[in-house]
């Protein structure tokens, strides 16, 4: 069914703007300059992978900060991106199940960077599910569309994600307890503690969740619930002016129970073991040059019991590790001009069947000041790998201010490959050995328009990609395959509107047009998906209040047509005092009975509430 006021309201309205946007000011305004002069104090790390201000950045980043994430009160990060333009999310039913992301119409999850440690599964190559995340502890979340292979690597397709936790500043010491209770019976709590005193630095952080759940098939009604519990830490150590150690690590031990499609049939559950771990030194060799040496590590290991689909038991284990070193360096060779560039060396173990891979790679990347508020990028990677051979990327960003129409425009073309994994290829029953990688490109190119200073602000931008020998699971030879090509194309608009000193009103709106070679509809793109919300700030600054509809067209799935659907939260806060917050978050408000996939469920209405504490 579809909802015509819905989606042309969407179509005026257009997209949620997060504090990447520039906004161009009026010299006269000395309002207007301090504000501007707040914008260009913004930066973000995933573009160049060093920090870049914002109105530099030619490609299309959105970021969401830890105070949208207090004021959105999403526990996982899973939620928090649904809100992104171009962003469509799916699971196969609650937070801790099989996940999915589309992006501009490319079904590739992109790259997750964990405090610099890339989280996917070394063994199947599966990303992980930011449902799996606490949005507690984090200070940041950037997300960097479009192929960004020159840059990261396989994999980078449709692009990075890059999720930063929380950190004192020098003197600081604090911390936050959180804890709350709602629908399924879920129960959640947290503490995070950041300390920053002398030369060392420490960010500790414990996080608990369990739900009894829903029934996530429309097969049978038993609840499948879920569990998590998760610690991280990361540690610093400024030996000296010049020369800084650190230690970061992420522990994730989770259960997610799973349905079949046999009636009153439970189908079995996923225990999931993560560990990821990096360390490292930073050194400011000169006034000009800045060399990183780093060693991460990433270990995965996924177990699912299920009673099958012809009700026989089985057990699938996937294990894998990641153990990768990286020399990286940043020179300012001139004001106007920055280089960066490195050498990678990574090696991929399959510990659940015998096999494993390794990789050099070296990349680099130009950016400059061509003439001022004009800044463009040029960059490139190498890539050689044990088992699929050589790749070679590159990519190019544009971003010019015109101060006089107060507009920016910014734009992005790259090339890019996705490596397939063990499990395509060496499956003993679905494995293709003979399998290449995936090729791609895509470009974007967008105007950026302050229609009233520090009032209005909207974005337009136009994005097209295409693969070629893209890798899909082919049913009449039961094993993977490349197919010919993948094409998507279509248009992304935000809008910004600070209709009060109190109220921001945000919206997006995402065409997109996909198709396979074959002229067939792709799996998991929504032609058509719209975001709008507003948030209000009142009683000094003590009451916020959230509100915001989603809108996902109908799409194709692999278990057939999924039908679209309008989804609207509510959530608030109220600060009681400078230690105390009381907090809720209202799901599905008015209990939309809608699937992300075809033949599995979504939650219906759902609410929790909670106590947030700092100390």
């Amino acid at each position: 069914m579809k909802h015509p006021i819905i989606q042309s309201s969407a179509y005026a309205l257009f997209a949620l703007l997060s504090t990447q946007h520039l906004v161009a000011q009026d010299s006269s305004n000395s309002d207007q300059e301090e504000a501007n002069n707040r914008e260009l104090a913004d930066y973000v790390v995933v573009a160049n992978n060093y920090e870049v201000p914002l109105a530099e950045v030619g490609s299309t980043v959105n970021a969401i900060t830890r105070e949208e994430l207090e004021l959105g009160q999403t526990t996982f990060v899973l939620d928090a991106l649904r809100e992104l333009p171009g962003v469509y999310l799916r699971n196969n039913g609650g937070p801790g199940t099989s996940f999915g992301i589309t992006t501009r119409g490319l079904t590739d999850a992109p790259i997750i960077l964990l405090d610099g440690i890339e989280v996917s599964n070394p063994a199947n190559g599966q990303s992980i599910n930011p449902g799996l995340l606490f949005t507690s502890g984090i200070e940041r979340v950037e997300f960097l569309k479009g192929p960004q292979s020159a840059l990261y690597g396989a994999d980078a397709q449709s692009g990075v994600i890059n999720i930063t936790t929380r950190e004192a500043k020098d003197g600081e010491s604090f911390g936050t307890l959180n804890g709350g209770y709602g629908t399924f019976n879920t129960r959640q709590g947290s503490v995070d503690y950041q300390t920053k005193q002398g030369a060392y630095d420490l960010s500790l952080g414990a996080y608990y969740y369990k739900s009894d759940g829903f029934s996530t098939s429309d097969a049978n009604n038993e609840d499948d619930g879920y569990e998590n519990k998760s610690v991280r830490a990361k540690f610093g150590y400024e030996v000296s002016d010049r020369l800084d150690l650190y230690l970061t690590s992420y522990y994730i031990d989770s259960e997610s129970d799973i349905d079949s499609y046999h009636a009153d049939d439970p189908y079995g559950n996923v225990e999931q073991d993560n560990f990821y771990a990096k360390t490292g030194a930073i050194l400011q060799a000169t006034e000009d040059w800045e060399t990183r040496l780093s060693y991460a590590y990433t270990y995965v290991k996924s177990t699912t019991d299920s009673n099958g689909y012809f009700r026989t038991p089985s057990k699938y284990v996937s294990k894998g590790e990641r153990h990768k070193i990286h020399w990286r360096n940043v020179l300012e060779l001139k004001d106007n001009w920055t280089v960066a560039g490195g050498i990678e060396h990574e090696i991929e173990d399959n510990r659940a069947a015998p096999g494993d891979r390794d990789q050099t790679s070296y990349h680099a990347d130009n950016n400059l000041e061509l003439i001022e508020n004009l800044h463009w990028t040029l960059g490139g990677r190498y890539d050689d790998n044990s088992e699929y051979g050589e790749n070679e990327t590159w990519r190019t960003t544009l971003s010019y201010l015109i101060e006089p129409i107060r507009s920016r425009l910014h734009g992005s073309y790259g090339t890019s490959f996705i490596a397939p994994n063990f499990y395509q290829t060496s499956n003993p029953t679905y494995g293709n050995p003979d399998l290449d990688a995936e090729e791609g490109e895509g470009w974007d190119f967008g105007v950026e328009t302050t229609l009233i200073p520090g009032v209005l602000v909207l974005d337009v931008t136009g994005f097209r990609n295409e693969i070629d020998d893209q890798i899909t699971y082919d049913r009449g030879t039961n094993s993977y395959i490349n197919q010919a090509s993948y094409k998507s194309k279509g248009v992304e608009t935000t809008l910004s509107w600070q209709a009060l000193d109190s109220l921001v009103i945000s919206a997006n709106y995402t065409y997109t047009d996909a198709e396979n070679k074959d002229g067939s509809a792709p799996l998991h793109v929504p032609e058509n998906m719209a975001n709008l919300s507003a948030t209000w700030i009142t009683m000094e600054d003590k009451l916020s209040l959230k509100a915001s509809t989603r809108y996902i067209d109908d799409r194709v799935t692999y278990n057939g047509d999924a039908d679209d659907y309008i989804l609207v939260d509510l959530a608030a806060q109220y600060i009681v005092n400078e230690r105390v917050t009381l907090w809720t978050m209202i799901n599905n408000v008015f209990d939309e009975d809608y699937q992300e996939i075809a033949g599995y469920n979504s939650p219906d209405f759902n609410i929790t509430g909670g106590l947030r504490i700092n100390f």
